[in-house]
């Protein structure tokens, strides 16, 4: 009776487009959103290695605008840095009543995790940038460590409980930076050598990546991952105290990593 009104109602236009598409939506917003199992804990262990990008190759030293200079380096090199990270998660799986054809995923989890990259790059520092001058090393140290706020998407198994998955993520990292000016031997280089300390910033932080995860028991989960993250700036202090040398504006340099981690998940419950 209700549907043959519903359908006498749509064909005398009384029910418009609209609510029709908003009431489709709804309908499948009931399987999607369904009602899920009992989700259990997880502690997960990651490890691997990092490369850290930072952006445009060419930086900058810049010193007080009497002194007229401006000096360059480059960091160059793709150096592969160990990178751990421990976190905490809640996995919960869809209701089996509701994976049939329509629906890929099969379990969604929420979690904070803690990750830790570094790495240490060196080079020549070209005086007012040009190559005539190249009469120092430098040696830079960054670092960052991020709490993030992570989810990960599973799909559906593909054979005996393996699944692939989608992480994103977002939070806040701590970024540090060093830079340490050393003059080459036999060169009065004018402002010789200076060392500029560590001055953390904390920085808005995003990540995206994709990976594999292989149960092994009941409890545990081994898991391979690619992750993609942007950190934000690093950048040092302006003065050595030391020695008396001053910087116009710090050493600044935007953080992207690319990490390759393997993963062990114990599960409670």
């Amino acid at each position: 009776m209700i549907f043959q009104r519903m359908k006498g109602m749509i064909a005398t236009k009384k029910i418009s487009p609209l609510f029709i598409k908003a009431s489709l939506v709804f309908c499948l917003g009931i399987g999607v959103c369904s009602p899920v199992a009992a989700g259990k804990t997880a502690i997960n262990l990651l490890a691997g290695g990092s490369v850290i990008e930072f952006g445009d190759n060419e930086k900058h030293i810049v010193f007080p605008p009497e002194s007229f200079r401006t000096d360059s380096f480059n960091v160059s090199g793709h150096p592969i840095d160990f990178a751990p990270a421990i976190g905490i998660s809640y996995d919960v799986d869809i209701d089996s009543a509701y994976r049939d054809i329509r629906y890929l995923f099969h379990s969604v989890s929420l979690g904070i995790n803690a990750y830790y990259n570094q790495t240490s790059r060196d080079g020549i520092v070209l005086q007012y940038g040009l190559p005539d001058f190249a009469n120092s090393t430098y040696n830079m140290k960054v670092s960052s460590s991020r709490l993030m706020l992570d989810t990960e998407l599973d799909f559906r198994p593909l054979w005996e409980g393996i699944m692939l998955f989608i992480e994103v993520g977002a939070g806040a990292a701590r970024n540090t930076l060093s830079f340490e000016n050393n003059p080459l031997p036999n060169v009065g280089a004018d402002g010789g050598f200076y060392s500029l300390s560590k001055n953390p910033q904390i920085q808005f932080a995003y990540e995206a990546g994709a990976g594999i995860k292989v149960p092994i028991c009941h409890n545990l989960v081994l898991s391979a991952r690619y992750l993609y993250a942007n950190s934000g700036n690093a950048e040092s202090s302006k003065y050595d105290y030391s020695t008396g040398v001053t910087l116009g504006k710090p050493i600044k340099v935007k953080i992207e990593s690319q990490s390759v981690l393997v993963g062990l998940s114990y599960l409670f419950g």
